[in-house]
């Protein structure tokens, strides 16, 4: 994959999740943590320590593409994962966001 800045993309299902928690006091902590990831997605990339990025082993797209975790938070119970996909050289997809168990 190319170096940053990547560009990144959401999910139908990110992006109203996304849109819902700006306007949502309960989630005003969350949202903060996921524009931080997001951000250091784009601007330093997947390698950036502090995200803790790896390879999903047992998990891929129905295409065959390799999905990919990254912290948006730790330390906490049910810590909020990332789960995102390469979609071309210079894009990540972000397929879902929520706690550390969530599905895609």
């Amino acid at each position: 994959m190319s170096a940053p800045p990547f560009r990144i993309t959401l999910s139908d299902k990110v992006n109203k999740w996304a849109q819902d928690a700006k306007t949502n006091k309960r989630l005003e902590r969350k949202y903060d943590k996921f524009k931080k990831t997001i951000k250091l997605l784009r601007d330093v990339g997947p390698r950036h320590t502090g995200l803790n990025t790896h390879a999903m082993k047992t998990w891929c797209t129905d295409d065959g593409k390799q999905i990919w975790n990254s912290y948006v938070e730790n330390g906490t119970p049910s810590a909020w994962r990332m789960y995102w996909i390469y979609d071309g050289p210079d894009t990540i997809h972000v397929l879902s966001v929520g706690p550390h168990d969530h599905t895609i």
